[in-house]
C-alpha cells in the first residue's frame, strides 16, 4: 500500500475503488450556461479583426475568405460590425488584399440589409436557398470560396480571382435609414453561372479534368 506494507490483492483492489468513487453534484442551470459571443462584436472586435489580419499578412501568396458573422440587436444597434476597426487599419494601409470578409444579404421587415457591416460582398439569401443553403455567412462564405477557386485553379485567367468576382460578378447596391447610407456589393449568381460557363467553353480540357477529380 501507500505506506509501504504488503497487502492482498483483495485489499488493493478494495483500495482503488475507493480512491475511485466520485460524487456526483448536480449543478444550479445557471451555472451550466454556455454563451457565445460573435467574434466581431463586443470589446474584442478590434482586437480579432487585427488578429485576421495579421494571419494574411504572414501568407501572401494565398488569398483567405473570412466569415463575416450573423446579424444581432444590442440596444438596437446592429451587430457585428467591423466598419470602424477596418477603416482604422486602412487607413495605416495595413488591410491586406488578399483577405475577403463575406456576409449574406438578409431580409429584415420586408427591407433586404446587409447582415454583418463591414465584409467585402455579400450573398443574397434567395441566392443560399437556391444552392441548398440556409441565411448565414458560414455558408456564404464557402459560395464565394469556390467561385474564386473555380476561376483562379480550373479556368487559369491571367487576372486574379478577386477582380473578376468584384467587377464582374457583384452588383453595387445601398440602403439608407435616412440618416446613414451603406453601400455594399452582392454576388450576381446569374452573372457568375454565365461567366464560368464562358470559361469552361475556352478551358473545357481543363475543366473537365478537374471536374473528374472531384
Amino acid at each position: 500500500d501507500y505506506k509501504g506494507n504488503i497487502i492482498t490483492r483483495a485489499e488493493y483492489l478494495a483500495i482503488m475503488e475507493k480512491v475511485e468513487e466520485k460524487e456526483v453534484v448536480a449543478l444550479e442551470p445557471s451555472e451550466r450556461e454556455i454563451r457565445f459571443q460573435d467574434g466581431y462584436a463586443g470589446k474584442d472586435t478590434f482586437q480579432n479583426v487585427i488578429d485576421l489580419v495579421e494571419i494574411a499578412h504572414k501568407y501572401p501568396d494565398k488569398i483567405f475568405m473570412a466569415a463575416g458573422g450573423n446579424p444581432f440587436y444590442l440596444d438596437g444597434i446592429q451587430y457585428p460590425d467591423i466598419r470602424e476597426a477596418r477603416k482604422a487599419i486602412s487607413e495605416k494601409g495595413l488591410w491586406p488584399s488578399n483577405l475577403i470578409v463575406v456576409g449574406f444579404e438578409a431580409n429584415e421587415s420586408g427591407q433586404k440589409v446587409p447582415a454583418s457591416l463591414g465584409a467585402d460582398i455579400y450573398v443574397s439569401l434567395e441566392d443560399l436557398k437556391s444552392l441548398g443553403f440556409s441565411g448565414a455567412s458560414s455558408y456564404a462564405t464557402p459560395v464565394i470560396t469556390e467561385i474564386i477557386r473555380q476561376i483562379e485553379k480550373v479556368c487559369k485567367v491571367d487576372e486574379s480571382g478577386k477582380k473578376i468576382l468584384f467587377e464582374r460578378m457583384a452588383l453595387d447596391k445601398e440602403i439608407t435609414d435616412g440618416i446613414t447610407t451603406i453601400e455594399y456589393k452582392l454576388l450576381d449568381l446569374p452573372a457568375v453561372k454565365a461567366y464560368l460557363t464562358g470559361l469552361k467553353g475556352k478551358n473545357k480540357s481543363i475543366y473537365d479534368k478537374e471536374i473528374s477529380k472531384q
